[in-house]
């Protein structure tokens, strides 16, 4: 039986009026810059550049966090 396989993306956790709702990255437009566009496809990243991201988010005042999920599997902003 094979492992299964997975996608690593980058979820950025934003507080709209009391709900916590996550957004994925969906593109870097620039090597210090993240976006995460609504009604967009979230990008897929190696573990090590999710972490980097993730890292630099942190330190700009946006709480975010590595999301494994399975290959194969799209996911869309709200």
């Amino acid at each position: 039986m094979k492992s299964p396989r997975f996608d690593t993306l980058v979820a950025v956790l934003e507080n709209d009026g009391g709900k916590i709702t996550a957004k994925f990255v969906t593109g870097i437009p620039s090597r210090n810059a993240a976006e995460w566009q609504p009604g967009q496809q979230a990008m897929k990243f190696s573990e090590d550049y999710a972490r980097d991201i993730v890292f630099g988010l942190t330190l700009n005042g946006h709480p975010a966090a590595v999301v494994k999920v399975l290959h194969g599997v799209t996911i869309t902003n709200p």
